[in-house]
């Protein structure tokens, strides 16, 4: 399965932002793993989007990288 990297910043207050950058990792990707973009980083985008709204967290998908804003 494919897998996925976090960049997180921060503030002051804590975590500010994260976001999701999907990475390749299936069968010769394991080898040299890149980030992924186009239809098979928008399908892992999207499931991800759908487990966290199941969990109350908005993740907005912009291009190939998924984020969520802190808010405080």
């Amino acid at each position: 399965m494919d897998n996925i990297l976090a960049r997180i910043a921060f503030s002051k207050k804590g975590i500010k932002k994260v976001e999701i950058i999907p990475v390749a990792g299936k069968g010769k990707d394991l080898a040299q793993p890149y980030p992924l973009s186009g239809l098979r980083a928008k399908t892992l985008l999207e499931n991800i989007k759908k487990l966290s709204l199941e969990r109350n967290t908005d993740l907005k998908v912009s291009a190939d990288v998924g984020a969520v804003k802190m808010k405080y």
